[in-house]
């Protein structure tokens, strides 16, 4: 029989057999706090070989290690369940076999049942002779099943990127028109990113082949929601992020990016030029080394500084 914890936070909870309910209602196992969270939004079905999560038709859905659960699944080890704004992580600590300790000696002229400290049996009087000897003391009962020491802080730490399994929930609230839903939902792993990135050295990122492939599709990623959002709340907040994370990364914005922006700043009456000078500066510093498609691309943001200029 294994034991199943769910972490939120610094929180731990071990799931009791039988059904756990997570969800808003406060009657549930585990209340979530959050508008994006249905009242009954999953249950877990915890067995003595398996817990088996299910989503009970919420409103935004559970995403299980980044996938939308769409059918009850069985967790596993590190496991990221995440409902609503909140990830969860699934911890399972095994149980070691029940064993049973040797049975009480006995006499071996008799049969007679011994202690440890006898020297003589009492129903025969047979000597030491006839009476065996462990050394240690020896009991019938039957020893309960002990948990395995388990690391939890070492289970807990994994590593995830919280924005890729959150952008689907928050594209499917775009999708209906809840835009400042997904704001909250994405915007703290947004902003945490660019800081990151505004902070880390490039110069060690180019050296590493495997981190600039994820650094990029991070990038874009953050991009494309960036400026999703920026359609339906906030838009002065999303572009602004949009430039200042092409400065942090060093990136020529590109084309179809620029297009974007100029849609947006239209619609909006964005008139912050001080990101995009900013941004024009780097670019400038650096057009003589631009490849023919950079230097396009540089002739289109300009036109998009005139626009937020006028």
């Amino acid at each position: 029989m294994a034991r199943y914890f769910l972490q939120r936070g610094v929180s731990r909870i071990e799931l009791p057999l039988g059904d756990f309910l997570l969800g808003r209602d406060d009657a549930c196992d585990c209340p979530l706090q959050s508008h994006l969270v249905s009242r009954r939004h999953a249950v877990v079905h915890v067995g003595p070989q398996q817990a088996v999560i299910e989503d009970l038709d919420s409103r935004n859905g559970v995403l299980v290690n980044g996938e939308p659960l769409r059918e009850p699944r069985p967790l596993a080890q590190g496991d990221r369940v995440y409902i609503g704004a909140e990830w969860i992580h699934v911890l399972v600590a095994p149980t070691l076999a029940p064993r049973t300790l040797a049975a009480p000696p006995t006499c071996a002229a008799c049969g007679a049942p011994l202690t440890i400290r006898d020297v003589r049996c009492r129903a025969c009087g047979a000597g030491e002779s006839a009476v065996p000897h462990s050394g240690e003391r020896v009991s019938s009962r039957r020893i309960r099943p002990r948990a395995a020491t388990v690391d939890f802080d070492a289970l807990a730490t994994q590593q995830h990127d919280a924005l890729e399994l959150l952008a689907g929930v928050a594209r499917k609230s775009i999708d209906r028109g809840r835009y400042e839903d997904a704001q909250r939902l994405v915007a703290p792993q947004l902003e945490a990113m660019l800081e990151r990135r505004a902070q880390q050295d490039r110069s060690a990122v180019e050296s590493d082949r495997s981190e600039r492939s994820y650094r990029a599709r991070r990038f874009n990623q953050g991009v494309e929601l960036a400026l999703e959002l920026a359609a339906g709340v906030e838009p002065g907040r999303w572009i602004d992020w949009v430039l200042r994370m092409h400065i942090a990364e060093g990136r020529v914005m590109a084309v179809e990016t620029v297009d974007a922006l100029h849609l947006l700043v239209r619609q909006c009456g964005y008139h912050d030029r001080t990101t995009i000078e900013r941004y024009l500066g780097w670019l400038h510093a650096g057009a003589d080394a631009m490849t023919p498609a950079d230097r396009f691309a540089l002739r289109r943001i300009e036109g998009l500084a005139g626009v937020i200029a006028a």
